[in-house]
């Protein structure tokens, strides 16, 4: 976990191929634990091994690889902690006035508009874009930063304290975005064959793409979205790749990247999938698996009753968490593409614990991982007995 959420793993993200990197470690890993590649290699040398776990897909992605800077009425602000730029944002460098009268129209052109979340969820951006203001300043308290695929006709901050604008008030700015098109990701798959069922599959999958870098100063680490749940993949991969003898199903592992995007990674592997979808016993999605102070939450359970009954059971007997909790179907991560495709799936994370959630702070000193054995024990004596 310590490496995925290292400075040199850029947030996982797609600035200075923090994404890549990330890929190319967990590759590795598989490597190392002898898992069977799924997609063609073009090769025999290691290198080809090695991209052959390797799915590559495009994905439309907004970056900000370059200078963020932000200060008003010269009190210099920090990004990530006293504010956020939209992740839909242009570039814009300058000084500009900031106002806050929406009803002068000579106050409009070349300033920045301060409003309220209160404002911003009622006026839509189109709305605001018309009136010509060189951007808006939101007063929204602490909010979670997100990855877009799109850029906006002028950038947004949303600034997490109550500021008081006085009047001749200034803002000065400097924001450096990189818009992709078509950036390259990958999908890392890698396989583990089974025995008296070998045919059929057992999936686990986690994405482990992050929010990547805001600035060239300000990374997000992203421990518990997603470096736990990509740790829990590989210590489970890293199990049943030495005890082949405990599976009857074939197991199927995925690290998916794009999931912040929207699902892009999951969602192309289910278009353009190296198995066959009907073949899938049951996936069983990680994602946000670092706390369980709370327990543990089963989404899709409701669907599969006799599955989840028996992972209750398992959990009852071993006390590995206080309760396991279910609900319905959302397309909340990367289980959903296979569920609207008719594939079995749960998604599992913890609950409890630290709520740093998208931010700077989601790092592993933050988090506990006091059940994440619990998990990793329920998990495997579930798989074994399916």
């Amino acid at each position: 976990m310590d490496t995925l959420c290292s400075p040199y793993m850029e947030g996982r993200g797609y600035v200075n191929s923090g994404d890549l990197k990330a890929a190319n470690f967990i590759a590795n890993e598989f490597l190392k634990l002898h898992l069977k590649p799924v997609l063609p290699s073009s090769g025999n040398s290691k290198v080809d091994s090695f991209s052959s776990f390797l799915q590559p897909f495009p994905i439309s992605v907004n970056t900000f690889p370059g200078k963020i800077k932000l200060s008003l009425n010269d009190s210099v602000l920090t990004p990530g902690k006293d504010f956020l730029v939209s992740s839909s944002s242009p570039s814009v460098t300058g000084e500009f006035p900031v106002v806050a009268n929406l009803e002068n129209p000579h106050s409009t052109k070349n300033s920045f508009l301060i409003i309220t979340k209160e404002y911003w969820k009622k006026e839509s951006k189109n709305l605001l874009a018309k009136k010509g203001y060189a951007g808006i300043l939101v007063q929204t308290g602490k909010i979670p930063w997100d990855v877009s695929g799109e850029t906006d006709e002028f950038p947004v901050i949303f600034l997490f304290g109550e500021v008081t604008i006085p009047e001749n008030a200034r803002i000065s700015v400097e924001i450096e975005n990189k818009y992709y098109k078509k950036y390259t990701a990958h999908n890392i798959i890698g396989l583990v064959t089974g025995n008296s069922k070998k045919d059929s599959l057992i999936v686990v999958t986690a994405h482990y793409d992050h929010l990547g870098r805001m600035g060239s100063d300000t990374y997000f680490p992203g421990a518990n979205d997603n470096a736990s749940g990509v740790t829990l993949l590989l210590c489970l991969a890293d199990y049943f790749s030495k005890k082949k003898e405990l599976l009857s199903y074939s197991m199927l592992f995925i690290c998916f990247s794009g999931e912040e995007a929207g699902l892009v990674g999951s969602t192309y592997f289910t278009e353009n999938s190296p198995i066959d979808l009907n073949k899938i016993r049951l996936l069983i999605n990680i994602d946000l698996v670092g706390y369980g102070q709370e327990g543990m939450m089963i989404q899709n359970a409701p669907s599969y009753p006799k599955e989840f009954a028996q992972m209750d059971s398992i959990n009852n007997v071993n006390k590995f968490l206080v309760t396991l909790k279910k609900r319905g179907n959302a397309p909340n991560s990367d289980h959903y593409p296979f569920t609207m495709k008719g594939v079995p799936a749960f998604f599992i994370y913890t609950l409890g614990g630290n709520k740093a959630y998208h931010d700077v702070f989601d790092k592993p000193e933050n988090i506990s991982l006091e059940y994440f054995s619990g998990v990793f024990n329920l998990m495997r004596i579930f798989i074994e007995r399916l």
